[in-house]
């Protein structure tokens, strides 16, 4: 603020001599709209971290004095993924506050690993004088993991037949943890379907005293729900004794 005092004499041989005191009172505005993160939803289990499946809402507010009529669009805000732009779903809603505008920039169908960043460009809505936002970058603390958990197995198969399967399964998972409750395996006469059978991790699960073409299918999720499934190549198993036929002519048949 600037105090302007001004004494002025009218006439210093008049009676009528005053002094006029004015003050004026001029405030100085170079600073455009500022740009404000005001917090985060997300519908994610563990908040920490988001998948292709979750919603995230960033919450985000544009506040001036002299605040103008321009508003923020969806083009004028970036995302990026482990700082890289990757494919997703954005939109963007706003409401009117006191001197100015609140946004929410919904994010969904996230591809990509990594942290996520919002960034808002530099000069995109004006005051009333004509000054500009700075750019903003806001890192809500969320990080996106698609990456599902690696399967691993010792045994995928086999091209004649024997009596039993034996595979041992490792799950590795190096972000979020392994969901134990969703280590599942079945064998079963057709490559379809999900597991029923629970399993300990660098488990080996057997299969015997059955015949005919059998496949193993084995599932794992880490902790926020990207899950993987595994289903192995047939391993042909015979466990009937030989049959032997008399004919009537005395011979046999085996």
């Amino acid at each position: 603020n600037l105090l302007i005092d001004e004494k002025t004499l009218v006439n210093e041989n008049d009676e009528a001599s005053r002094t006029t005191l004015i003050a004026t009172d001029v405030k100085v505005d170079n600073e455009g709209p500022i740009l404000v993160y005001k917090g985060k939803t997300n519908t994610n289990k563990n908040i920490k971290y988001a998948t292709r499946k979750d919603t995230i809402v960033i919450k985000l507010e544009a506040t001036d004095e002299n605040y103008g009529s321009e508003e923020l669009t969806v083009e004028d805000i970036k995302v990026l993924i482990g700082g890289k732009e990757e494919t997703l779903t954005k939109t963007i809603s706003k409401k009117t506050i006191t001197k100015g505008i609140s946004y929410e920039i919904t994010l969904t169908n996230i591809e990509g690993n990594g942290d996520i960043s919002i960034v808002v460009s530099p000069n995109k809505i004006k005051d009333t004088l004509g000054n500009s936002n700075k750019q903003i970058i806001i890192t809500p603390g969320v990080k996106v993991d698609n990456n599902a958990p690696s399967i691993e197995y010792n045994g995928n198969g086999n091209t004649g037949y024997s009596k039993y399967a034996e595979v041992e399964i490792k799950v590795k998972e190096s972000e979020t943890g392994i969901n134990k409750d969703s280590l599942k395996y079945k064998w079963t006469t057709t490559p379809e379907g999900s597991g029923e059978k629970k399993y300990s991790n660098n488990a080996t699960v057997r299969i015997d005293n059955v015949t005919g073409e059998y496949y193993l299918i084995v599932e794992a999720c880490n902790s926020i729900d990207v899950c993987s499934r595994f289903v192995s190549e047939p391993f042909y198993l015979d466990n009937e004794v030989p049959t032997i036929t008399f004919s009537s002519n005395g011979s046999s048949t085996y």
